[in-house]
């Protein structure tokens, strides 16, 4: 009777522990140091953040890198409990009859068209084509691209995107702020070929979220973790560089 009485609670305690643990989807891309999908274990800030979350709450979260639209794809047909980075605003026609719950910020990034000197006084016309990531769809630019005032290039990794505009091979790339600058010190790009952010263009400070569809009474942690660790997200922006003075624009 009581070997019984004692797997039954083991059987109990593995449920339990198995109620905490949750996959979350990430975007297959390299935004380091925000987050970076393409190496042998996702890393960066966000990630950072997540775990700090997981360990306080006793959660266990299992990241699944996945390219951009697929990971849509899987988010909203409940494979996934969780996605990071969300917004409301991103591929809303993936997401139109979705009930997503959002988190408060994670991370407020900016994103715009980032361009070579040399092109910085070309409208969008004169710069002929643009280059995002796979996946993205440059929405700032969409009646733009519709109307053929200017052409959409996609690359699939962050070395090809920044190769397209450093080559003449587009005008500029919509690209994020942070991930740029850390690209170009990482890598010594010289002065006259690092890509500059053209204020004059369209370009806007995304809020990234955690979202789900699925646990909402998990992203309430998240938002009360977000406002007691507050000291810490500071130390870890720093850490990872994301205080640095911005982009040179004009």
């Amino acid at each position: 009777m009581r070997t019984i009485v004692a797997l039954l609670c083991l059987l109990v305690g593995l449920q339990s522990a198995r109620s905490d643990d949750f996959t979350v989807g990430v975007e297959a891309i390299n935004f380091y140091p925000i987050y970076d999908g393409t190496s042998v274990q996702y890393r960066g800030y966000g990630r950072d953040v997540l775990d700090r979350f997981a360990i306080k709450y006793g959660h266990r979260f299992q990241y699944v890198v996945l390219p951009v639209r697929r990971l849509y794809r899987n988010f909203t047909t409940d494979e996934l409990d969780f996605k990071f980075p969300d917004n409301p605003l991103w591929q809303r026609d993936m997401r139109k009859d979705s009930v997503i719950t959002y988190s408060d910020t994670v991370y407020q990034a900016l994103e715009g068209l980032f361009v070579l000197p040399a092109n910085r006084d070309k409208s969008l016309a004169q710069l002929a084509a643009i280059a995002t990531v796979r996946g993205f769809d440059a929405w700032p630019y969409k009646t733009e691209i519709a109307k053929g005032v200017i052409q959409l290039q996609f690359a699939n990794t962050q070395e090809s995107l920044l190769a397209l505009a450093r080559h003449g091979r587009v005008g500029g790339i919509f690209y994020e702020e942070s991930a740029l600058n850390w690209y170009q010190r990482m890598n010594d790009v010289p002065h006259s070929d690092k890509l500059v952010l053209n204020k004059r263009m369209p370009h806007y400070r995304p809020q990234f979220f955690l979202s789900t569809r699925t646990q909402p009474q998990v992203i309430v942690q998240f938002n009360q973790f977000l406002q007691d660790e507050a000291a810490f997200l500071q130390r870890l922006k720093n850490q990872y560089g994301l205080s640095y003075a911005p982009t040179p624009s004009f």
